[in-house]
C-alpha cells in the first residue's frame, strides 16, 4: 500500500498534473509572486482557503462513496458537479477533469484488477458523464485510493502535499528561483499541511468552499496571458 501511494504521489505518475499551474503562472506574470516569501504566502493561502476546503474536502467525501451502487453513482455525479461549479472558469474545469481522467486511466493500467473490482467499466473507459467535466481530479484520486485500500487521511495528506510540490515546480521553471529556496518553501508548506486538523465526521458533513480569491482570479486570468508555459 505504501509503495502504491508513493507511485500515485510521484510527479512522474502520468496524470498530466505536471503540465498545469492552477493559476500560479498568471500570478507570477502579474507580479503577485516574485520570490520565496511571496510564493510561500501564495501557497499558504491556496492550501488553507482553497485546496484543503475544496479539493481536499471533495476527496474525503468521494472516498466514502460506492460508485457501483445507484445511490453512490448519483452522489458522485452530484459531488463532481458541485466541485466543478466551484472552479472559477471553464479552462480550470476542463483541466481538472482531464487530469482526473488521465489519473484513472493510468491507475487502471498500473493495477487493472484492483481498479476493475471497485470501479464500473464505464468509469475506467472514460465513457461516463459530460466529457469536459467528469471526473474532477480530487475525485479520481479518492476513487483510486479507495480501490487500493489506502487510508483516507493518508490519501488526503498526499494529495495536498503533491499540490504544493507542483506549485514549487512551477516556480522553479519560470522564476529566478533556486533549488534551496524551493526546498525551503516546500518544507514549510508541508509542515503547514501536516498541522491541518483532520476530522472525518466533520468533513463529511461540510460543504465544499473556496475563499482563496487571488487563486480564483488567477484561474480566470490564465487564458488571457500572452504566453503560456503551463495549461492552467
Amino acid at each position: 500500500m505504501q509503495a502504491e501511494l508513493m507511485m500515485l504521489a510521484d510527479s512522474a505518475f502520468p496524470s498530466g498534473a505536471h503540465g498545469h499551474s492552477q493559476g500560479l503562472e498568471y500570478a507570477i506574470q502579474r507580479g503577485w509572486v516574485t520570490d520565496a516569501y511571496s510564493l510561500e504566502a501564495w501557497g499558504r493561502d491556496a492550501i488553507v482557503f482553497g485546496i484543503a476546503i475544496c479539493d481536499g474536502r471533495a476527496l474525503i467525501q468521494a472516498s466514502q462513496i460506492n460508485p457501483r451502487s445507484t445511490e453512490g453513482r448519483a452522489g458522485l455525479f452530484a459531488l463532481n458537479a458541485e466541485l466543478s461549479a466551484l472552479r472559477p472558469g471553464q479552462l480550470q474545469r476542463q483541466a481538472m477533469a482531464q487530469m482526473g481522467r488521465s489519473f484513472l486511466r493510468s491507475a487502471r493500467d498500473a493495477w487493472p484488477q484492483k481498479l476493475a473490482d471497485f470501479l464500473p467499466p464505464d468509469f475506467l473507459n472514460n465513457q461516463v458523464g459530460p466529457a469536459s467535466d467528469f471526473v474532477q481530479y480530487p475525485l479520481a484520486w479518492a476513487l483510486v485510493c479507495r480501490a487500493l485500500e489506502i487510508n483516507i487521511q493518508t490519501a488526503w495528506l498526499a494529495y495536498l502535499i503533491a499540490a504544493t510540490r507542483q506549485m514549487v515546480q512551477v516556480a522553479l521553471r519560470i522564476m529566478n528561483f533556486g533549488q534551496r529556496e524551493a526546498l525551503s518553501v516546500q518544507a514549510k508548506l508541508t509542515s503547514l499541511i501536516q498541522g491541518l486538523p483532520f476530522n472525518l465526521e466533520r468533513e463529511l458533513g461540510a460543504r465544499l468552499e473556496s475563499a482563496a480569491f487571488r487563486l480564483d482570479m488567477a484561474g480566470l486570468g490564465h487564458g488571457s496571458l500572452d504566453r503560456h508555459y503551463f495549461r492552467s
